[in-house]
């Protein structure tokens, strides 16, 4: 059974991207760590076109086979509706769709999707249940968070969702989303981590590389929560501006 977890383990993290986009004025920079061999988290990207990529993390309640097998179910269905769905609104509705129907009642995931224009440097921001995901300005190091524009997927046949919200980025600006084991993550006194440690570390290190960013991150929970045992999946992404683009 051991080795067989460890074999679960090993597939879904195959299927995590091997590499992050090589683009002149973008970084980006991901991790996902699942609490045992295998996790319910995800990241993952697809280049729609020459100027436009799409980025996903997503978050299924629980970790090991279980939900590994409800995320690797919602991985697929994202990269296999993207093509041929132009809009955020209707790729989530779809995905919705089609996990409502495969996975157990009581069973949903939690997703944000990051829709970017690397040209007019836009992104479209949408979430199913997933927040926050956070905006961080490099000139000033103000934070926008963003929440939950619908329900999780795969509760409901019809999703209920708004439209995506549209930020613009300015250089230096950062996107950055991660799973809940980033901020409900607690220590041995039982204080949570928390979204307002995690923006001032943000804010902190935001002229950092991406993956600086990230490697600061999550070894500042770590050292937070001392000698105790990771309790969930810990999955992050972040996306940077280059200082210097044009």
């Amino acid at each position: 059974l051991k080795r067989d977890l460890e074999i679960a383990g090993e597939i879904q993290q195959g299927l995590l991207p091997p590499n992050m986009p090589q683009l002149s004025n973008y970084e980006f920079a991901a991790i996902s760590h699942p609490a045992d061999q295998a996790g319910g988290d995800y990241f993952d990207w697809q280049e729609i076109s020459r100027e436009r990529i799409v980025f996903s993390l997503g978050d299924v309640a629980g970790h090991g086979v279980g939900p590994a097998l409800v995320t690797a179910a919602c991985r697929a269905y994202v990269r296999g509706t993207i093509g041929a769905q132009t809009s955020p609104t209707s790729l989530l509705d779809r995905v919705n769709r089609l996990l409502h129907v495969d996975i157990p009642d009581g069973k949903f995931v939690t997703l944000v999707l990051i829709d970017l224009d690397t040209q007019h440097h836009r992104a479209r921001l949408l979430s199913a249940g997933h927040g926050p995901t956070l905006i961080v300005r490099g000139q000033t190091g103000d934070v926008e968070t963003f929440g939950a524009q619908g329900l999780p997927l795969g509760l409901f046949e019809d999703e209920m969702i708004d439209e995506p919200v549209e930020v613009n980025l300015d250089p230096g600006d950062l996107v950055i989303a991660v799973s809940d084991g980033f901020f409900e993550w607690s220590n041995a006194a039982g204080e949570l981590f928390g979204v307002k440690r995690l923006e001032t570390v943000i804010r902190d290190n935001r002229h950092q590389a991406a993956e600086d960013i990230l490697r600061i991150m999550e070894k500042t929970v770590r050292e937070f929560v001392g000698h105790l045992p990771q309790q969930d999946d810990v999955t992050g992404l972040v996306i940077k501006r280059q200082q210097n683009s044009g």
